[in-house]
């Protein structure tokens, strides 16, 4: 194996490993956001005693919106990565086999 494939399997690993965390964070701003909105229900139940606690509530939902779309962005673009990865890894291979 040459230096070179075994620097895009090393990257393909990488990828792997961050796909997984991304995978990890959408799961944990999943969770984060279906608190908030108990959160802002409680908080309105608890009516005028509860306005201070729906504003951080709401703020939460909104890190949590946010988080999500930044991940959501880094997962396209892993993804673009990858796959040009895996078409350079193809030529390599097709290059030492000639």
């Amino acid at each position: 194996m040459s230096d070179q494939e075994r620097i895009i399997e090393l990257t393909a690993t990488l990828a792997d490993v961050v796909s997984r965390k991304v995978e990890e964070i959408k799961k944990v701003t999943g969770t984060t956001r279906i608190l908030a909105l108990n959160a802002l229900i409680e908080a309105a139940r608890a009516g005028e005693a509860g306005k201070g606690f729906a504003v951080v509530a709401g703020e939460v939902k909104n890190v949590s919106e946010s988080i999500d779309g930044i991940t959501q962005s880094l997962e396209a673009e892993m993804g673009a990565a990858v796959d040009e990865l895996g078409k350079l890894a193809g030529r390599l291979r097709a290059d030492a086999a000639e």
